[in-house]
């Protein structure tokens, strides 16, 4: 900007990878040489988290796909500003036969958000709309799945307040939340 703010407060990087689940780098590579790519990505990251420190205004880098306590000590560990917690109700916290909630895997996310790991950590939850058990946006066998723009925004405002309701459980000055349709893969609200 002219007067010298940034345009950008946060700058968001997919794919920023974990060890939480060791596997290839990419198809071909090791899982030795897999390590030692991802902790030279990680030191890539924390060095670019430095270069905006540097520049005084303020500025992060958000990692993608932290769902996990091992994920997230990765992330705090390179410096950055913050993460997203991806999967946040769907998924592996779900049974992906009923769509009702693994209340063990849903206890440990609550967990996770709340713990003092993040305590100064800015977290953007992604909601979901519906219990997404597959990418991208399938339901459970007994949800019927939508597929019409007027279904989906029916959809999404039917559920929107048991999806903040998630978010408000844990919902700090740190936090951010970001309510999708996984099948449009673009944010429909976005609350801060």
């Amino acid at each position: 900007m002219p007067s010298g703010a940034p345009i950008l407060d946060y700058i968001y990087c997919d794919g920023a990878g974990s060890w939480a689940t060791p596997r290839p780098f990419a198809p071909g590579i090791g899982l030795a040489r897999s390590q030692k790519l991802l902790e030279a990505k990680h030191a890539m990251l924390a060095s670019i988290q430095s270069q905006l420190d540097a520049r005084g205004h303020g500025q992060n880098l958000i990692l993608n796909g932290m769902d996990l306590v091992d994920t997230a000590q990765e992330f705090v560990r390179t410096g950055a500003g913050g993460a997203m917690f991806d999967h946040w109700s769907i998924l592996q916290f779900l049974d992906r036969q009923t769509g009702q909630f693994n209340a063990t895997e849903m206890d440990e996310g609550f967990q996770l958000v709340a713990s003092p790991l993040l305590s100064n950590f800015t977290t953007q939850i992604k909601g979901w709309v519906g219990p997404v058990i597959k990418q991208r946006g399938q339901y459970p066998p007994n949800f019927p799945q939508v597929n019409t723009s007027a279904g989906m925004i029916r959809e999404a405002s039917e559920r929107f307040n048991s999806e903040l309701a998630l978010f408000l459980l844990v919902a700090t000055e740190h936090d951010f939340w970001i309510y999708v349709r996984a099948q449009q893969q673009s944010a429909t609200t976005l609350f801060a």
